[in-house]
């Protein structure tokens, strides 16, 4: 990026904690409509599994969302499965690590 660049629009569109802390989400809204969605465990222990928007037995999510809110592409760490929105988006026989594509 040239310094006379303004960096993209990116837009925060929501952030909370849930599980007494124990789990974080945050949204962030990209300038051409798409969304990533990430949520984290403390510490990348416990799995995040408050359905707030994912299931799955990962400890670190991103999930890139297009305009329409279908799921494109997603990052797990340590997971088997990824469910959002009531879908199962993959599954796995062990838990691993990568690069998710739909």
């Amino acid at each position: 990026m040239r310094a006379t660049q303004s960096p993209p629009a990116y837009a925060p569109a929501g952030h909370r904690d849930t599980c007494g802390g124990c789990l974080h989400h945050l949204a962030l809204d990209l300038p051409d409509g798409r969304r990533d969605i990430v949520a984290w465990s403390s510490d990348l222990e416990p799995p995040i599994d408050d359905g707030e928007p994912f299931v799955t037995d990962g400890t670190f999510v991103w999930l890139r969302v297009d305009s329409e809110g279908e799921p494109a592409k997603s990052f797990v760490i340590d997971g088997s499965y990824l469910e959002y929105d009531g879908r199962t988006l993959y599954r796995e026989k062990a838990r691993r690590a990568g690069m998710v594509r739909f």
